[in-house]
């Protein structure tokens, strides 16, 4: 159970309206009715009744409540703990990854860079991209790397760099005969692998997914999608993923397809707040690595 599904499930009950819980946790009210379908499947309860009027607690809601209220309570007097500890400490920036960005971001260029900015340790979040925003709004973090879409509202970002999708098969899946880039329509119905929910590059192919109204037939989702590939023996299935990782792919059986139509590119973005007291050092910092990726101005 992860303490962001906790602490969604807290605040739909207190304020028994997704559209609420979503401005009050900048996160949009599709990822928190995902977290609280996941909470419902590992619990395996129904927790709220979906109204037009909003989100009825169901009677094992009620009584978990108290159970998730207290639970938060102590993850939060241990985030304090943990805080007072760092303030005692070397100076350091905090940098949120959302999930599968390592694939994009080098961490140890990044560490380099901010010892030579800010002479400073740095220190590395992962987590789901619609967490980082939050946390980086909420002040707990001082940068973070998000893959479109996001929300930009608050945030002062740059490009970094782009990247764009593929699929991976067995050579004997039909789709594999294709030879050059493959439609995203011809995707539709296929049987799929993707990332986690909260993977970015996920988060990014469900994006095109809802604006395209062209829906795979999702198989199963797996944190390690280079290594599901390499270990790849079924013909039935194709895997997507982002061209960043396509080095890391060993498998001699699978043939990769680049995914068109709509691009399916991935924006990597530097984000931070602008009225952050560290404004001047994160521009810096984003400057240099707009150098070192290359990126076009956006």
């Amino acid at each position: 159970m992860q303490i962001q599904a906790i602490e969604t499930f807290l605040m739909v009950y207190d304020t028994r309206n997704l559209s609420r819980a979503s401005e009050r946790l900048y996160v949009s009210q599709q990822c928190l009715s995902r977290q609280i379908q996941g909470l419902e499947a590992e619990l395996g309860v129904q927790l709220f009744i979906r109204q037009k009027t909003g989100m009825l607690p169901t009677d094992v809601c009620h009584q978990i409540y108290p159970v998730l209220q207290e639970m938060m309570s102590r993850f939060e007097q241990a985030r304090q703990i943990c805080s007072a500890q760092e303030c005692r400490a070397a100076p350091k920036l905090t940098i949120a990854l959302s999930d599968g960005m390592s694939n994009y971001i080098d961490v140890s260029l990044l560490s380099g860079l901010v010892r030579d900015c800010a002479g400073s340790e740095l220190v590395i979040e992962e987590r789901p991209g619609a967490e980082c925003s939050r946390l980086l709004c909420r002040e707990k973090v001082d940068m973070a790397f998000l893959l479109e879409p996001f929300d930009d509202t608050m945030l002062a970002h740059e490009l970094i760099r782009e990247d764009f999708g593929c699929i991976v098969m067995l050579k004997t899946h039909p789709l594999a005969a294709e030879t050059g880039p493959i439609p995203f329509s011809m995707l539709k119905g296929v049987k799929t692998v993707t990332g986690s929910n909260t993977n970015c590059a996920a988060v990014h192919l469900q994006h095109y997914c809802e604006q395209s109204n062209v829906w795979p037939q999702y198989v199963v989702n797996v944190t390690n999608l280079v290594g599901f590939i390499n270990r790849l023996n079924r013909d039935d299935i194709v895997v997507t993923l982002l061209s960043c990782e396509i080095p890391h792919i060993t498998n001699p059986d699978v043939v990769v397809r680049k995914v068109v139509d709509p691009v399916l590119m991935g924006k990597c973005h530097c984000c931070y707040r602008s009225g952050s007291p560290q404004a001047p050092l994160l521009r810096e910092l984003t400057r240099r690595i707009k150098e070192i990726y290359g990126s076009a101005e956006r």
